[in-house]
C-alpha cells in the first residue's frame, strides 16, 4: 500500500471521508455526524441512490 501525502486541502479530506464511509460506514452512527454534516447529507444520498437502484 502507498503512503498518502498529509491531507492539507478540506475538499482533499471530505474526498478521503468519502471513500472510507463509502466502504465501510461507521458502527456509531454519531460519529459519522460529529465528523461532518455534509458528509452526513452526501452519504445519505449516496446511500438512497444506492438503494434505489436494487
Amino acid at each position: 500500500m502507498k503512503k498518502r501525502k498529509p491531507v492539507t486541502k478540506p475538499k482533499q479530506e471530505a474526498q478521503l471521508i468519502h471513500k472510507i464511509v463509502y466502504v465501510k460506514p461507521p458502527d456509531n452512527f454519531q460519529e459519522m455526524l460529529d465528523a461532518s454534516d455534509d458528509i452526513l447529507i452526501d452519504w445519505l444520498i449516496h446511500k438512497y441512490q444506492k438503494d434505489k437502484r436494487n
